[in-house]
C-alpha cells in the first residue's frame, strides 16, 4: 500500500476528495447543464445558462460551443440558442436497442435457469468487456450470485468468449490482438494464437465454455445471440460450482443453451 501510494498522482487523490480534482468540476457542471436544458424542453442563449449556473458568458459559451462541437446540442442559426442536437437520438436509439434486448431476453433467461437448475446470465459488449445486464435465479438453495453490471473479460469467461468468438472473423482478430490477456487462474489462456483456436472452436459448437478460467471455483457455459442483421449483440449463458456437474448434465446444458440461445434470436430478428 505504500508503494502505491508513493507513485505520481496518488497524493492528489489522497489529500483531496474526486470531487474537488479540476476535471471532475468541469464534468460535473457539463453534465448538470445538459440536464438541465434536457429537463426543461427548449432550447437556451448563452446569457441564459450563464445567470443559470452563476458562470460568466464566456464560460458559458465554451461549454455550450463544445457540446454543439460534438452534435450534443444544436445552435440554432436564427435565435441563436441551443437545444437538443442529433447526437441524443444517436444515444436514444441504442438505448432503447439495448433495453429491447434485455426485455425480450427476460423469458428466456428464466426458462434456461428454470431448465437447468442453475443461474443465468445474460451479458452485452461494452468497452471490450462483457458486461452482465441480467441474472435468473433457479429454485435452488445453492446459487453463485452474480452481480448485475460485473464487467468479465471477454477472453477467459464463457459470456465473453461467446460474444468475441461471433464477431466478423477481422473484427474478432483485431481485439485479439488488442486485448489484455490478463490472466485470472492458472487455466487463463494468455497465449494468443491458442486463444483464436479456442474460438474457432467455439464457432463450430456454438457453445463457450470457462473451466476455472476467470474464477477458479465455476464453470460456465454460454451461447451468442444475434440480431436480425445476423451480428452477435448478447450472449446469454449458466455457472456452476466446479465439478458439480456430470458429463451428461453437460451435453444437456449445451442443447438447452443453443436451442434456448436460438430461439431467443429468432425473436429479436423478429
Amino acid at each position: 500500500m505504500d508503494k502505491m501510494l508513493d507513485r505520481k498522482g496518488a497524493v492528489d487523490i489522497v489529500e483531496g476528495s474526486v470531487d474537488e480534482q479540476p476535471g471532475v468540476k468541469t464534468l460535473d457542471k457539463g453534465l448538470r447543464i445538459l440536464d438541465f436544458i434536457i429537463g426543461r424542453q427548449r432550447s437556451f442563449g448563452v446569457s441564459e445558462i450563464a445567470n443559470e449556473f452563476g458562470m460568466d458568458k464566456g464560460s458559458a459559451y465554451r461549454f455550450l460551443t463544445t457540446f454543439d462541437r460534438y452534435g450534443v446540442l444544436r445552435q440554432d442559426k436564427q435565435s441563436r440558442k441551443y437545444g437538443l442536437g442529433t447526437k441524443f437520438l444517436v444515444w436514444a436509439s441504442r438505448a432503447n436497442s439495448l433495453t429491447t434486448i434485455v426485455t425480450v431476453a427476460r423469458p428466456s433467461l428464466e426458462e434456461l435457469a428454470r431448465q437447468t437448475g442453475l443461474e443465468a446470465h445474460l451479458a452485452l459488449m461494452s468497452h471490450r468487456t462483457a458486461v452482465l445486464v441480467d441474472t435468473a435465479f433457479p429454485n435452488t438453495p445453492m446459487s453463485t450470485r452474480s452481480l448485475i453490471g460485473l464487467e468479465e473479460p471477454l477472453h477467459n469467461t464463457a459470456l465473453g468468449k461467446a460474444l468475441l468468438a461471433f464477431l466478423p472473423e477481422d473484427e474478432m482478430n483485431a481485439l485479439v490482438e488488442t486485448i489484455p490477456l490478463t490472466r485470472s487462474t492458472d487455466k487463463t489462456i494468455v497465449d494468443r494464437p491458442v486463444l483464436v483456436d479456442s474460438l474457432m472452436e467455439i464457432r463450430r459448437t456454438g457453445v463457450a465454455t470457462d473451466r476455472g478460467e476467470f474464477f477458479a471455483f465455476l464453470t460456465c457455459f454460454a451461447a451468442p445471440v444475434f440480431d436480425e442483421t445476423e451480428r452477435v449483440v448478447a450472449s446469454i449463458g449458466v455457472s456452476a460450482v466446479a465439478d458439480s456437474l456430470t458429463e451428461k448434465a453437460e451435453r444437456e446444458i449445451y442443447k438447452k443453451l443453443i436451442q434456448i440461445s436460438d430461439g431467443l434470436s429468432r425473436q429479436l430478428a423478429g
